[in-house]
């Protein structure tokens, strides 16, 4: 997430796991492991009606450079 940031793409954690959130605190001993995974190894990239299409060409750049 740092090395997109860098590149001004802002990011944010992925998919959130309820038993981690705290209005659920009660399930916090819960284990969920694939949630978890999952959770722990996605992001959320950005995203919105007025993006152009060279946004989009940059973040789609960017990320194929930060998983390859």
């Amino acid at each position: 997430m740092r090395s997109l940031l860098k590149k001004n793409i802002a990011t944010r954690k992925g998919v959130m796991t309820t038993h981690r959130e705290i209005a659920y605190k009660e399930y916090k001993q819960l284990s969920l492991p694939i949630s978890e995974d999952i959770s722990d190894r996605s992001i959320i990239l950005p995203l919105y009606v007025q993006m152009k299409k060279k946004e989009i060409d940059l973040i789609i750049r960017e990320v194929k450079l930060f998983v390859t």
